[in-house]
């Protein structure tokens, strides 16, 4: 069973290497979920290269096999094909994916995918 997990940082609206920190808990939770073997995806509405700077500043660029940005070519978040992509990428129907997110696009984007499950963080 492989899930799908994308994990939000909080960080200013001056966004830069010295502004990204990570939400309370999610680096225990990228911790126990990479001790189990989860393969994570990050789906976000930022652009790639800010994206890639907070990941690079937090240490987590190597924990995301899958990485969807605003600017990447296809539908961006909240469209579903970014959950299906990733699905896809692993042999896996929509239905055995989770999602967690903050926002109501997050469980919008887990909606239309039929994602299996869906947990709202509270940031």
């Amino acid at each position: 069973h492989r899930d799908l997990h994308s994990f939000p940082t909080r960080r200013s609206s001056d966004l830069g290497i010295d502004t990204a920190r990570p939400m309370r808990g999610a680096q225990r939770l990228l911790d126990m979920l990479g001790s189990a073997g989860m393969p994570l995806a990050l789906v976000t509405a930022d652009g790639r290269a800010n994206t890639m700077a907070e990941l690079d500043a937090l240490g987590w660029r190597s924990r995301f096999g899958f990485l969807a940005c605003a600017d990447d070519a296809g539908e961006p978040k909240p469209s579903p094909h970014p959950i299906l992509d990733f699905a896809r990428g692993l042999g896996l129907p929509p239905s055995r994916i989770a999602v967690v997110g903050d926002g109501h696009t997050d469980e919008s984007m887990a909606i239309d995918a039929g994602a299996g499950l869906f947990v709202r963080l509270l940031s």
